[in-house]
This record gives C-alpha cells, sequence and structure tokens, in this order.
C-alpha cells in the first residue's frame, strides 16, 4: 500500500487548519474528536476509550450527516489503543454501514495512531476486527498488511 496524507482543501477552506487532526465533533449528543486521513479512501478517525460499547451503526450515520462533511465522503474509523501493538478497530463504511473488515480503515488508524504518539513506525501492530485479525505495518516504504482472507459469503444474483 503507498502513504497517507493528512490534508483535504474542502476540509482545510471549513476548518482553516491544513491538517485536520483532533477537531471535535458531535455526534447524537456524544462529543468526540475526529483526525483527517486518506489512504486510498477518506477517513475521520476517532479514538475511543471502549470501541466495543459503541453504537458503530448510529454513530457512524450521525457523522456522515455531519455538516462538516457535505459534498465529501468521508467514512468513520472507531479505533481503541489496548496497548503500544495493538488495537481495536471498527468502521462505518459510507453507503454500506458497519463492515466486519476493512484494511484501508485499519490503515488510517494505524497511520493516525503513529501520528499521535500512542504506536510507532516499523512495529507491527495487530488490529482485532469483527472479521478477525489484521497486521500492519508502516514504514518509510509505505503501509504493509497482513492476515487471512476466508470466505464469508456465496450468493445469486438475477441478472
Amino acid at each position: 500500500m503507498g502513504f497517507p496524507t493528512y490534508t483535504n482543501a474542502t476540509l482545510t477552506k471549513k476548518t482553516g487548519l491544513k491538517q485536520v487532526v483532533d477537531y471535535p465533533i458531535n455526534l447524537n449528543g456524544e462529543d468526540f474528536e475526529f483526525s483527517y486521513i486518506y489512504t486510498g479512501n477518506d477517513f475521520g478517525v476517532i479514538f475511543v476509550d471502549n470501541v466495543e460499547s459503541l453504537n458503530v451503526d448510529q454513530l457512524g450515520s450521525a457523522f456522515m450527516r455531519n455538516p462538516i462533511f457535505a459534498g465529501l465522503e468521508v467514512s468513520p474509523v472507531f479505533a481503541e489503543i489496548v496497548d503500544s501493538n495493538t488495537m481495536k478497530v471498527r468502521v462505518y463504511e459510507r453507503g454500506n454501514g458497519e463492515t466486519s473488515a476493512c484494511a484501508i480503515g485499519c490503515s488510517a488508524a494505524v497511520s493516525m495512531a503513529i501520528k499521535k504518539g500512542f504506536m510507532k513506525k516499523n512495529e507491527y501492530i495487530s488490529i482485532e476486527l469483527k472479521g478477525g485479525e489484521l497486521i500492519i505495518k508502516e514504514t518509510p516504504d509505505g503501509i504493509h498488511l497482513k492476515g487471512n482472507a476466508r470466505f464469508v459469503y456465496d450468493g445469486k444474483i438475477k441478472i
């Protein structure tokens, strides 16, 4: 994977900030802070104390409807730092709701955790997701991912 970027011209215009980090946002009456990052898609990373306790579908929907994101497609990533090499992540994918796994959303969470000093570059970070574990390492060469792929659904569609 490539390198993250931390700027978005529209958000810069709306906030007056070149990089939007720890920007306050209210979701359904609850105060959070989000940090913008691009890792192939636009994400707003929100660090929380207990990711399991969140209603990600409600909070994610409120995030997407927030006026600051008008005209943008920024998906929220809710992340909990467990220790210096472990994180729990839940991602609300725009247009779909909560997803059981999202490699680029997890990459966004890891890169933002490194930027904020919660974790370190060149170290393997274990990400716990509803769909399983993902290992991410950010190096000077970019973001590297490894994990298992498994079959989760079979269906038919009439065309």
